[in-house]
């Protein structure tokens, strides 16, 4: 089964965040993400509710069959250590600040593309 990775970084869950979840269902096996209180921080958000509430209001979510700490907001840490066949996101990563962490997804699972297929062609 493929994997679908995706973050939160909510102390509310809405529609949104819902719909994210639904959507990435349809690709496989969901693990959710949440970024760790020192990553929001360093991002400049902070958080209302202790970690250990905002990983259980993720785990009670539908659709979710696993959920993990990210501790950085960009994603190689990730993407080296889950291997996710994709990355779901909103769109609000499209523009703004968010805009570069998309850009480190994208470069990311790039290179692991590329080193996935240097690999089937030394064989």
């Amino acid at each position: 089964m493929k994997i679908v990775y995706t973050c939160f970084t909510t102390d509310v869950i809405h529609e949104g965040h819902l719909n994210i979840i639904h959507e990435a269902q349809k690709y496989g096996e969901v693990i959710a993400g949440v970024l760790s209180d020192e990553a929001m921080i360093r991002y400049n958000q902070f958080p209302t509710i202790p970690f250990e509430k905002r990983m259980e209001l993720i785990r009670t979510l539908p659709g979710v069959s696993r959920v993990v700490i990210q501790k950085d907001v960009m994603y190689d840490e990730i993407v080296d250590t889950y291997r996710p066949d994709y990355i779901v996101h909103g769109d609000n990563w499209n523009y703004g600040p968010l805009k570069a962490i998309r850009a480190n997804v994208e470069s990311t699972m790039a290179d692991r593309l590329l080193t996935f297929l240097t690999l089937i062609m030394k064989m």
